[in-house]
Formats: C-alpha cells, structure tokens, sequence
C-alpha cells in the first residue's frame, strides 16, 4: 500500500490486514554534504584500527594494495551474500546464491570494484561493508548495501563506512544518493538520518493470516 494516502491502509484494515513492514527510499543531496562533519566518527574508528579499502587495490590515500583477484572476489560474494541474510528483509530466506549477489552488485554488466569498499580490523579481518552501483539511466548513485559482520557491531563503523561510498559518488559528480530503507532496520535507519538522508515516499506491506 502507498504510505502517501492512508486511505489505502485504511482499506486493507477493514478487511483484517496489518501493517508487516514500511518499505521506503532515502536521499542525500551530496551537493552540501560536509564529510568534515563527520571527522570524530572517522577518528574514532581509525582510534580502532579499523581501516578501509577496495577491491580495486587502490584506497582512498591512494596506498597500493593486493589486486582483488578471483578469491578475494568470491570471498567478497560470499561475505555479502551471508550480510544479506542477517537483514529484516531477508532474515529467514534462503541465502542468495552468488550469481545473484553478483547481479545486484552489477558485476557482469558494470563493474565498479572500487566502489565495493571494505572495513578491515587491525588484523585484516573483514568487518564490514558497503556497495554503490549506478544505474545509467538514472541520475544518481545507490548504495546498495551497508552491513557490518555481527562481531563489528555496536562500534560505530556503519557511519564512517558509508562515508567511504558518499565520497567516491562525490569524486564521480554525482548530486545524489540514493538507498533503500526498512523500517525494522533502527541501526541503519538511525545512521541514514545523521549523515542527512531524507525519507522518501514508499510503501506498506500489510499481511492478513489465511481463515
């Protein structure tokens, strides 16, 4: 249902259906965004040693790093495909196959691996992260995906971990970012409105239990 005209809601109310989840999009005008705002969360995961990078082999300091090659890459697809899962969306759903994850990472039609960015622990562990992609015929990026391994939670890096993709969309000229929110998703939904994402229109899925 439209979440514009609760006359909808309405309608599906009277016949015994309740709201199950609010589905919406969210958008960043990135012509005003100030990352400097946002230094204490940076410095407080660097204080952490968490540090980011790509799978294109080049961080944003422009360090050389190892190529991602065709284990890092499926280490990456699996890493996703087990993130997805852990989302309300997709809790309890068979885990993707990585085909799949390679789709809505656009990997076979247009390929960005520095945009496929990485949080690594002091170790190298992998603790999180975040995808952009772009559509041609659309004018702005999409974050795909931001998550965390569950281990990496509470620690503050979903914020600087979406900077990572907000800053190469500004390098690229874009204007504006683009994601997709759900609304059982708090942790996310609460980083998205401090970085200044504005709630778009979206919709309600509503279930009614079969007689």
């Amino acid at each position: 249902m439209p979440d514009p005209d609760p006359a909808f809601r309405d309608w599906a109310a009277r016949r015994g259906f309740t709201v199950h989840a609010h589905r919406f999009a969210s958008e960043l005008d990135l012509t005003h965004f100030d990352p400097a705002a946002f230094e204490p969360q940076r410095q407080a995961a660097q204080a952490q040693g968490v540090t980011f990078t790509d799978l294109s082999g080049t961080d944003l300091s422009g360090t050389d790093l190892n190529s991602a090659d065709g284990t890092t890459l499926d280490r990456y697809l699996n890493f996703v495909a087990d993130r997805l899962t852990e989302t309300p969306d997709l809790a309890g759903h068979p885990r993707w196959p990585l085909t799949q994850v390679r789709e809505i990472l656009r990997l076979d039609h247009d390929p960005r691996p520095d945009w496929l960015v990485l949080a690594l622990g002091p170790d190298g562990e992998w603790l999180g992260t975040t995808a952009m992609i772009r559509f041609r015929s659309l004018p702005f990026a999409y974050n795909e995906l931001t998550a965390l391994h569950p281990q990496a939670r509470g620690r503050g890096l979903a914020l600087p971990l979406k900077l990572q993709v907000i800053e190469r969309a500004r390098r690229e000229g874009f204007t504006t970012m683009r994601t997709n929110n759900h609304s059982l998703n708090a942790p996310m939904l609460a980083v998205n409105r401090r970085l200044g994402f504005v709630q778009q229109a979206g919709r309600f899925e509503m279930h009614r239990p079969l007689p």
